[in-house]
């Protein structure tokens, strides 16, 4: 069996293979001795595109980010996300003002969605006007950047919502359906939303009628402003912050919960970019209820390819 590496412009490096395919090549990974030493070691060949013959994202359907012959990508050894399906841009300052400009980007969701809003805050002149850091359950957040219009705001999720092994009593946010609604038919906007965590004690019917209730907001929103870009976040797993209950953690719940999504998204999946935080977590053997920040930045990577030109 031949296998090819290749470096950062495509080209091969060293090969062992019997099977080849037209502008496909193969990529050997390890499994360091040293960092797993109860597992035997064995060489194992992924077939992937070359990072530079994959065209960009946004010369493809979002439906290619649900269906899918095998993984979607893969972290490298510096745990950079490299997409198998299109090629993503780079977070660099000149993209991000093009892509995000006269743009108003909303975030919908818990605490793993604000951390996006903090990433574009990292990665932007963005200037923080309002938000409240000192409550338990996220609030509200608003930036901008005059010089391009850009407008970003944070808005958390409805009922239910677990937090701090309780019932939060006040919730204020309208719920994503009247935001979506709330949401300008022209214009640039860029919506991602994200149910999981906070609804994990709940029974599943709860987050049945929620996905429900936002897939029929957004066939509302992308009927009535075609320059809508809309992203769902998937769930991750979870072994360590639940370690006493894995079926909530991800281990089982997800087995349920996934298949639930594409079911309720099915319509709308050439108009939905989906976000796959179960194989992203899984990819990084993710343990942590907010996992590191390499995930999120790759999913706002793959959100930005499928919403914005690459120049």
């Amino acid at each position: 069996m031949n296998c090819m590496d290749y470096d950062d412009n495509g080209a091969t490096t060293t090969t062992t293979t019997t099977t080849t395919r037209t502008s496909r090549v193969t990529k050997t990974f390890k499994t360091p001795a040293s960092a797993r030493p109860d597992v035997i070691v064995n060489n194992l060949c992924s077939r992937t595109s070359a990072i530079n013959t994959i065209p960009p994202c946004y010369k493809f359907s979002p439906l290619s980010t649900w269906e899918s012959d095998g993984p979607r990508g893969f972290f490298d050894h510096a745990l950079t996300w490299h997409s198998t399906i299109c090629k993503e841009p780079k977070l660099v300052p000149q993209f991000l003002n093009s892509c995000l400009q006269n743009t108003h980007v909303w975030l919908l969701g818990d605490s793993n969605i604000l951390r996006f809003f903090f990433l574009f805050f990292e990665l932007t002149n963005c200037k923080w006007y309002l938000g409240n850091m000192t409550s338990p359950w996220p609030t509200y957040r608003y930036c901008n950047i005059t010089d391009i219009n850009f407008t970003m705001t944070f808005h958390p999720h409805e009922y239910h919502n677990y937090i701090q092994h309780q019932i939060h009593p006040t919730i204020t946010s309208p719920g994503f359906p009247a935001l979506l609604d709330a949401i300008p038919s022209t214009g640039k906007q860029i919506v991602v939303a994200h149910y999981y965590a906070h609804y994990t004690t709940a029974h599943l019917i709860v987050l049945w009628e929620r996905l429900t209730a936002l897939r029929d907001a957004i066939k509302r929103l992308v009927s009535r402003n075609p320059e809508a870009v809309v992203a769902f976040r998937g769930p991750h797993a979870v072994t360590k912050d639940w370690e006493i209950n894995h079926s909530v953690g991800g281990d089982v719940l997800i087995t349920l919960y996934l298949p639930m999504i594409r079911e309720i998204f099915a319509e709308l999946m050439d108009k939905v970019v989906f976000l796959d935080g179960w194989e992203m977590s899984v990819a990084l053997e993710n343990t942590l209820l907010h996992p590191t920040d390499k995930i999120p930045i790759a999913m706002i990577r793959t959100l930005l390819g499928f919403a914005c030109e690459v120049k």
